[in-house]
């Protein structure tokens, strides 16, 4: 699931890009920041890389719509966030 957040959150940085700057190949590209032996990947070169950093359980309990309904500890919330671009 985050992977799929990040590849699609790349997709639409790069379709801005090249709209924006008429670019005609992606200039965004998900990758580490370092091989294995500490070299820097060859395709990421003149690229803006998008890589994961960190990652933690949040230790807040979940918060309820606005309106002042709570959602219990036992059920699911799930909402969907769409960046402006």
């Amino acid at each position: 699931m985050i992977d799929s957040a990040i590849y699609l959150i790349t997709s639409q940085l790069n379709q801005y890009l090249r709209r924006t700057f008429n670019l005609t190949e992606d200039i965004v590209a998900v990758s580490n920041i370092l091989e294995q032996d500490g070299t820097v990947p060859p395709h990421v070169d003149n690229k803006l890389v998008a890589f994961l950093v960190n990652i933690e359980k949040d230790q807040f309990p979940h918060r309820g719509p606005s309106n002042g309904n709570t959602v219990g500890a036992d059920k699911d919330v799930v909402s969907e966030v769409v960046p402006v671009i």
